[in-house]
């Protein structure tokens, strides 16, 4: 972990939230912030997300390979690190502080509701068809009862109704 700036604030989130552009530019050396500015313009970051306390901050960078990122913050210090070779506070790290800044709401969403989210996004885009085989080969036995004896008839249903009593 290196240290990219001293904070005086209780979490990452805290931090971001009263962070700009100049003050990561100042933190950082010139031609690193520069690169990272274009790294987060070409919008090349993912999975970027806070653990539970906020402290600290995930993210993967697409570049020449995939580069994890941590960002953490601990007494009263900003450090990150970064899976790639460069040994120091890198224009990934830069990407990511950039585009924490700039998207914190979105990063703030617990990752439950992205993974809601992400799993309503994928049904939506099934074909009929397509829903049908998943409920069929994943609903429990009772979705399968329910479903039939919300659409039986009257005699049907007086029909289920005896074989429970005469059990």
């Amino acid at each position: 972990m290196y240290l990219i700036f001293d904070a005086q604030e209780e979490n990452l989130y805290d931090i971001f939230k009263t962070l700009s552009y100049d003050d990561i530019k100042n933190s950082l050396e010139l031609k690193i912030y520069n690169r990272g500015l274009e790294y987060f313009k070409s919008d090349c970051k993912s999975d970027v997300e806070f653990n539970q306390d906020k402290t600290k901050l995930t993210a993967t960078v697409y570049g020449t390979d995939d580069y994890n990122i941590t960002l953490s913050f601990n007494k009263g210090k900003v450090q990150g690190s970064c899976t790639c070779p460069y040994g120091g506070v890198c224009k990934h790290q830069a990407a990511v502080l950039l585009y924490a800044i700039n998207n914190l709401a979105e990063i703030d969403i617990p990752a439950q509701e992205k993974n809601k989210k992400s799993i309503k996004n994928h049904l939506q885009s099934l074909s009929k068809s397509e829903l049908i085989a998943l409920v069929e080969k994943y609903a429990p036995k009772e979705f399968f009862t329910t479903i039939s004896n919300q659409f039986a008839d009257a005699g049907d249903a007086q029909q289920i109704f005896r074989k429970i009593e005469n059990r």
